[in-house]
């Protein structure tokens, strides 16, 4: 095999261009090339340089355009990217990935029924596209309409489809145990990085039993920032697959002799539910990164916990066997440099703040109950930050709605997020009460919100989408004042929580040391637990091996 160096030929190809256009600066197809590889070099602002150039040279270019509207998406300008992608529909509207795209930008404006139209027009134009179907698998989630059963059909079309012809003939052998009897135990993520799975995952690498469990990461995204150099150094063993085909890393699994493989991403981008079709490893579970069942009949058990999944009601919604972690599904380990709490925020102002930061395609579903909140709570205002909200027509558009709701433009302050993560933090020292986004929980947000002693109001739902935030709040003791039983009781626990500031001062401060006695911050406790689920599935396996 030979070794490739992506980054030198990156450079190689921008010097190429650089060529080409020095010698005709006009050239359209140059410039998108340039545009090309400077995304791919990680140089967004010269991207758009280079593809503005081009439209600039030629309005009517597809491949100009399609360039513009691809790094407006990366850069948050919605509204422009949404103007540049429509240009090409409307001149190719049988192009699979204007509407992909399109349904990108419509789903982080907020516009997620739009959205959703947008990927299976995309679906019918292309319907061998297999990520396609993964994002209205998981735009589906983000829909309030949407039955758990209707849900759990779409993943199982999605899994008849993609994963069943890769399906082995019979079952995986189950491997020898390594020295010492300890089960090899794998974990496939792309998200070993800045995303919440990152944090979220740190204490289990931290803390498993090394006298019970060889544990192997293999990781298939962004393996340079420092959060993944940090996690690399806690499992055995750390593969970095991430410009690896599924077949290969599949098989490399297989020699690795992994015993339990857990999947970290289950249909969220770069997720690889097809190595699991291909079941490597004799017993295949999901847990963490995918709020649903996967729908693969080669994945076996989902992990959750009792709270998220109470007994009898979501079991049926997926095709795994749902094992409960006890206590928690989830653990927290703060960012570095966390900010300190701050005082009350109405304390100073004497203005009630709610808030959320959150991704704002989660919140269109209870735009209409954080509307509600503000006019039970006179001359209250709203916050949020949001990627979107970096694009002045997506705030325009967001405020019209509150608007519309009878919310003056004044109480409402939209924001970006400039990715800095000690900012992020410390814009919580504005907030006073968080809310909840519905059907889709938020989960890090959520986390992060209670330490920094901000209590979060959520609606309790029927599925485990709309219930992580139930776990998160009864574990520190917030399931009376903050988990609502309905939508009038979303606004009644918001309002109740203003009405004694006192009582909302003291929990602000003892917040962060209730959350750090709790078992949200207990990582060896919750690694525990979770061994405790991994072994119940391992005794279920062998125990269904034997009967068959």
């Amino acid at each position: 095999m030979v070794n490739r160096n992506p980054a030198k030929e990156r450079q190689q190809e921008k010097d190429a261009c650089l060529r080409a256009l020095a010698a005709k600066p006009d050239d359209v197809a140059a410039l998108c090339r340039l545009g090309w590889s400077c995304r791919g070099a990680g140089e967004p602002l010269a991207a758009e340089t280079a593809f503005r150039r081009a439209v600039a040279v030629e309005p009517s270019s597809q491949a100009a355009r399609y360039g513009l509207a691809v790094t407006c998406l990366r850069r948050g300008r919605i509204a422009e990217g949404i103007e540049h992608i429509r240009v090409c529909i409307e001149q190719a509207p049988g192009n699979h990935d204007y509407w992909t795209v399109l349904a990108k930008l419509n789903r982080n404006a907020g516009r997620i029924v739009e959205a959703l139209e947008n990927l299976r027009t995309a679906l019918t134009l292309a319907p061998d596209d297999i990520r396609t179907g993964q994002r209205l698998l998981f735009q589906s989630l983000l829909h309030s309409n949407i039955s758990p059963a209707a849900l759990r059909l779409e993943h199982e079309k999605w899994a008849a489809r993609f994963a069943a012809p890769l399906y082995p003939a019979s079952p995986a052998a189950i491997p020898s145990l390594s020295a010492g009897g300890r089960l090899r135990l794998g974990y496939v993520s792309p998200d070993w990085s800045e995303h919440p799975v990152g944090q979220l995952s740190e204490s289990f690498l931290r803390h498993h039993d090394r006298q019970r469990f060889e544990v192997f990461c293999y990781s298939g995204g962004e393996t340079v920032s420092r959060r993944a150099r940090d996690l690399s150094r806690l499992p055995e063993h750390w593969v970095d697959a991430s410009k690896w085909s599924d077949e290969a890393l599949a098989e490399r699994i297989r020699r690795d002799g992994i015993h339990l493989l857990v999947d970290l991403a289950g249909h969220t981008r770069g997720g690889r539910p097809l190595i699991f079709a291909r079941q490597p490893a004799p017993v295949q579970a999901t847990f963490l990164g995918y709020p649903a069942t996967t729908g693969i009949s080669t994945i076996g058990y989902r992990l959750t916990d009792a709270l998220a999944d109470p007994h009898g009601m979501t079991d049926d919604h997926c095709t795994e066997r749902l094992i409960r972690i006890p206590v928690s599904g989830w653990n927290f380990v703060p960012a570095e440099n966390t900010p300190k709490v701050s005082a009350l925020p109405c304390a100073e102002r004497a203005i009630i703040t709610f808030g959320n930061f959150g991704h704002f395609y989660k919140a269109p579903s209870v735009l209409d109950l954080w509307i509600k909140v503000l006019e039970r709570v006179p001359g209250s205002r709203l916050l949020l930050r949001s990627p979107p909200f970096a694009d002045a027509t997506v705030r325009t558009l967001v405020r019209a709605g509150f608007a519309a709701g009878g919310i003056e433009e004044s109480r409402v302050e939209l924001r970006g997020w400039d990715g800095d993560r000690v900012r992020h933090l410390a814009a919580y020292h504005e907030i006073d009460i968080g809310l909840d986004t519905f059907p889709y929980h938020g989960t890090a947000t959520t986390l992060e919100a209670l330490h920094m002693g901000v209590p979060v109001v959520s609606l309790a739902g029927a599925s485990h989408v709309s219930r992580v935030g139930v776990s998160l709040l009864t574990n520190v003791g917030l399931a009376d004042s903050c988990v609502a039983a309905d939508p009038e009781d979303y606004v009644k626990k918001a309002v109740r929580l203003v009405e004694d500031k006192a009582a909302l001062g003291r929990l602000r401060l003892a917040l962060r040391s209730r959350m750090e006695q709790s078992p949200l911050m207990d990582g060896l406790g919750y690694t525990r637990n979770l061994e405790a689920a991994l072994d119940e599935i391992w005794r279920d396996f062998t125990a269904r091996r034997a009967e068959s």
